[in-house]
């Protein structure tokens, strides 16, 4: 990879990074707009506003104290022993090296016979990858190395501090829109418009009805939107790091070959929480899952994707 190939992707870097920025500043803002509508179910939504506030900042303090242990524990994932697997950490090393880290990530395993890694953290010098069992023993050197790369370029990138903002992010929105939802179903079920009529009478009228229908939309609607932002920020992710991951081992042939391997694997991944699967390089396959005997790369990009298509993904590094 020469030079301007080189500049191109650390451009496409900075320029993933301020759209990235920006989705979560407007998923922030989601955050308060779910807040308020929940507030003026309630009665109020100044007060719905700071309940958000407080829930966001409780949630954003749990991020950065406890954000990476929970994530792995979420996972099940263990902290790799050196006796037995001193190459995956010289690998890890010197990718780390190549990145121009200061220090290398700390490395889990998941006991777990399917092909899948992710990393989290909340910057470079605390973060940590986690490997499944199946990709350290299906993988050769090279593939791994490729998988690696990928992941501590989500380091290097941040990505991990986004992607794991995201995570409580949508936490906050279904935790809010979840009790909104159950507070509005026992009031329709006792017939109570009681809010409604006060809110009229206090002079409202048309405009104070369209809020309430607004604000019941917004409760109704906000998980899904949620999580159709946090996938729209995960699948940008990947395939700059993708890239980022054949720039740091000079072998984008390599990583080409790991996805391949993952994509035709059937093997259902019984760690997987479906709240961070979006962290991972591939989506987890459930037991519930209707991929076919071909495993996943006949899956189809769409909103609701956590991850680009994974044949896109092999095009792309074996044309560079």
């Amino acid at each position: 990879m020469d030079i301007n190939q080189k500049l191109d992707m650390f451009d496409a870097v900075d320029s993933n990074k301020r759209k990235t920025w920006l989705l979560l500043f407007l998923f922030s803002a989601f955050v308060f707009v779910v807040g308020y509508a929940a507030g003026f179910l309630l009665g109020s939504g100044t007060a719905g506003l700071m309940i958000a506030g407080f829930i966001l900042t409780v949630q954003l303090i749990i991020l950065f104290t406890k954000g990476e242990e929970l994530i792995l524990r979420m996972n099940n994932a263990k902290e790799l022993p050196k006796d037995d697997t001193n190459y995956i950490y010289n690998l890890v090393e010197s990718v780390s090296l190549a990145a121009g880290m200061s220090k290398p990530p700390k490395v889990y395993i998941i006991e777990d016979e399917s092909l899948n890694a992710f990393a989290t953290g909340r910057k470079p010098e605390k973060s940590a990858i986690a490997l499944t069992r199946g990709l350290v023993n299906k993988l050769d050197r090279e593939e791994l190395e490729g998988v690696i790369a990928h992941e501590i370029s989500h380091v290097v990138n941040y990505d991990i501090l986004i992607s794991t903002t995201a995570i409580m992010l949508v936490g906050v929105i279904s935790l809010l829109a979840g009790f909104l939802q159950r507070r509005l179903f026992w009031s329709s079920m006792r017939g109570g418009r009681r809010h409604s009529r006060q809110s009229q009478g206090r002079g409202g009228g048309r405009s104070q009805a369209l809020i309430l229908l607004g604000s019941i939309v917004v409760i109704i609607l906000a998980p899904l939107f949620a999580q159709i932002l946090n996938f729209a920020i995960s699948r940008k992710r990947e395939y700059l790091a993708d890239a980022n991951g054949a720039i740091l081992t000079r072998n984008p042939k390599a990583l080409a070959g790991a996805l391949r391997k993952i994509s035709g694997d059937t093997e259902v991944f019984r760690s997987a929480n479906e709240a961070t699967e979006n962290l991972y390089i591939s989506k987890p396959l459930k037991k519930d899952s209707q991929v076919s005997k071909k495993g996943r790369q006949n899956q189809k990009s769409n909103l609701f994707s956590t991850h680009p298509p994974i044949t896109d993904r092999i095009k792309r590094l074996e044309s560079m």
